[in-house]
């Protein structure tokens, strides 16, 4: 007997989280850049770039912050107990950013020393392309003795490459019914290769399920930003992962192994975690057949 539940297609979920890493490889002032960068005090400062509306709204680096009057830390930060200096403790190394996108949305990033750009909770690439470019930009343009190496001729004469790399993916679903998780646990350990731990820590009790990439994720094509700050031009590319992560680093990432994660709630929710959409597509359908197939043995009996 199999499920009678109609699950999504893997097209029709929607991307309720991701994590990116954008390299610039550049060598940063931050404590610089932080002292001479403004923020869009007013409204009509809004710029547009692609059809995306966005304006740089705070900036905090150790014990201080820039914003704009009207935004205040606590409803940014999860805790609704957080206060302004409960945020600007976080990541005193990194210089935290924050952009207003189409007036409702805010992506949130940290700049380190090395030229790095971590966004998290940016569902969109091309927020994370906007919002990254704009900063470079306005570093170039305005503090351009924040960037220690490499030299002002050189990154002139050859521009500066800007890559994407997605590190985490979430996708958010349902497989229709209350699960079992102990015979869910018990089934893929006993019935198929994959790993599966019946996690009861940080306040729930999920089974995380890993599915082994057996395909070539290096060879995924990542978004790539070409600029040339003399002519304010930027030309929109994509490279293999493998052509911009440094080759220690890839073997590294090769020999830990990557994987597709499920977390399986009690309700049925499932949390997708992975690297990238082109990556996940395989193990969705692969998981989604054996919530069909084992339906009528971990679905919960709700006894009445």
């Amino acid at each position: 007997m199999s499920s009678t539940n109609e699950f999504k297609k893997f097209e029709e979920l929607k991307v309720s989280t991701r994590t990116i890493i954008a390299a610039t490889g550049l060598q940063l002032d931050i404590e610089s850049i932080f002292e001479h960068l403004q923020v869009d005090m007013e409204k009509n400062q809004e710029k547009t770039m692609n059809g995306i509306r966005y304006r740089f709204i705070a900036v905090y680096f150790k014990n201080e912050w820039k914003k704009i009057e009207e935004w205040n830390p606590k409803y940014h930060h999860k805790s609704k107990s957080s206060n302004e200096n409960d945020v600007k403790r976080s990541f005193r190394n990194a210089l935290n950013m924050i952009y207003e996108i189409d007036g409702e949305k805010h992506v949130n990033f940290k700049i380190s020393k090395n030229g790095k750009f971590q966004l998290t909770g940016c569902k969109e690439y091309n927020y994370a392309k906007t919002c990254v470019l704009d900063c470079v930009q306005r570093i170039f343009k305005f503090i351009p003795q924040a960037i220690l190496e490499p030299s002002f001729n050189l990154l002139v004469q050859n521009g500066v490459s800007i890559s994407f790399q997605t590190v985490m993916t979430n996708l958010d679903f349902h497989v229709g019914f209350m699960v079992n998780r102990q015979k869910l646990d018990n089934w893929i350990n006993q019935k198929t290769s994959f790993y599966s731990l019946l996690e009861t820590s940080f306040g729930y009790t999920g089974v995380n399920i890993k599915f082994p990439l057996d395909m070539e994720w290096w060879n995924v094509k990542c978004p790539v930003l070409q600029f040339h700050p003399l002519e304010n031009k930027v030309v929109d590319t994509t490279q293999p992962l493998i052509e911009f992560i440094p080759p220690d680093v890839m073997t590294r990432y090769k020999k830990k192994g990557r994987y597709n994660t499920f977390l399986v709630f009690h309700s049925g929710k499932v949390i997708m975690s992975g690297m990238f959409l082109e990556t996940m597509e395989k193990d969705y359908n692969h998981f989604i057949d054996l919530m069909k197939e084992w339906e009528p043995t971990i679905k919960e009996k709700i006894l009445l």
